[in-house]
């Protein structure tokens, strides 16, 4: 097995958030209450947001990525539909969607490999 942590951490620029939901559920230690789900900020480090290489476009089937399609490399587990965003160290901001996710689990069992899209053209891209 390998620990691709290093090379991940070595092409991370700025900051890496995902927006996640924590689905409501009912607390049973205060009588069965029921809480709200809410949505939590998780910072992903280490996490880099790459182009997708030439094989990554040859393989895709229906034709789905574009200019702005990237790819994320983190190690945590991240439901398809999560909202991605990078804050970059220039300033700008970009959202992305996750779209699906590649299978790398037998070169290092920790790490996860996201394709993402862009979520909106309004965001502060120079």
């Amino acid at each position: 097995m390998f620990d691709f942590s290093e090379l991940v951490r070595r092409y991370s620029r700025g900051t890496v958030v995902a927006e996640v939901e924590q689905d409501g559920y009912y607390d049973m230690d205060d009588g069965g209450r029921y809480v709200e789900g809410r949505s939590l900020q998780l910072r992903l480090d280490p996490a880099a947001i790459v182009p997708l290489s030439n094989e990554d476009l040859k393989h895709d089937e229906g034709g789905l990525f574009n200019q702005d399609s990237r790819k994320l490399y983190c190690y945590y587990h991240l439901d398809k539909g999560t909202s991605i965003v990078n804050r970059m160290e220039d300033g700008r901001v970009k959202a992305y969607t996750i779209t699906g996710e590649r299978d790398y689990s037998d070169y290092d069992p920790n790490l996860h490999i996201y394709f993402m899209e862009r979520a909106n053209r309004n965001d502060q891209d120079a």
